[in-house]
């Protein structure tokens, strides 16, 4: 198995109202009964059996009938065609759940993958406004909610994420995120958030499976 090691920024948007009951129960039903996702992972800096991985935003897009302990979602990855054929041979098995880690768990919703695709994806940082835009196929719009004293908004440990090492969740509004691709239920985004990861594919560097969190 590939011994990697990734961080760098994850950026969401979904069907849901702010914020997402998923990420705080996972066994409760969406706003809308179902929830249409996307995710993009902006890698800053990884190693992936010796293949340098630096600045590469890998996006994830997923169509959810239900909860996500129910699972039976599909999905589809877009990696960045900045992507050399060396990294995106690397990439692709880690978020498809194949090469140990964090996606080795979160991939078990998925009951159908389309196949990959290698699109422009182009993230931009406007103040408390990140807008990630995945070729044609859709945009992800992340605006930080701030309290009265300025402070950005958060969600401590979110139950969901636990197994990604998700310590703090910061709200956004995802007003202007839509999604078009072909294969994949159109949706526009509600709510968004945003935080920092650091995964690896050695077990001990994340927590364990979480019962109840999503199928093993």
């Amino acid at each position: 198995m590939s011994e990697w090691k990734l961080q760098g920024v994850w950026t969401e948007s979904c069907t849901c109202d702010i914020t997402c009951i998923c990420n705080l129960d996972p066994s409760q039903p969406p706003t809308q009964g179902y929830c249409d996702v996307a995710f993009c992972f902006h890698i800053t800096k990884g190693e992936i059996d010796g293949i340098e991985i630096t600045d590469l935003p890998v996006v994830w897009a997923v169509n959810l009938p239900g909860t996500f302990e129910g699972g039976n979602a599909e999905a589809r990855l877009y990696i960045s065609d900045k992507a050399t054929p060396e990294q995106r041979t690397a990439l692709d098995p880690i978020f498809h759940g194949e090469a140990g880690g964090v996606w080795q768990v979160f991939s078990g919703i998925v009951k159908k993958w389309y196949d990959t695709e290698y699109l422009p994806i182009d993230v931009q940082q406007d103040g408390d406004k990140r807008t990630i835009t995945v070729g044609d196929r859709g945009t992800i719009v992340a605006e930080t909610i701030r309290d009265h004293r300025g402070n950005d908004v958060a969600v401590m440990d979110p139950p969901l994420l636990a197994p990604a090492s998700i310590h703090r969740f910061v709200v956004a509004r995802g007003d202007g995120s839509q999604w078009t691709d072909p294969d994949l239920r159109k949706f526009t985004g509600k709510h968004a958030a945003h935080s920092e990861f650091l995964w690896s594919s050695d077990t001990t560097d994340n927590p364990p499976y979480v019962p109840g969190c999503v199928p093993a």
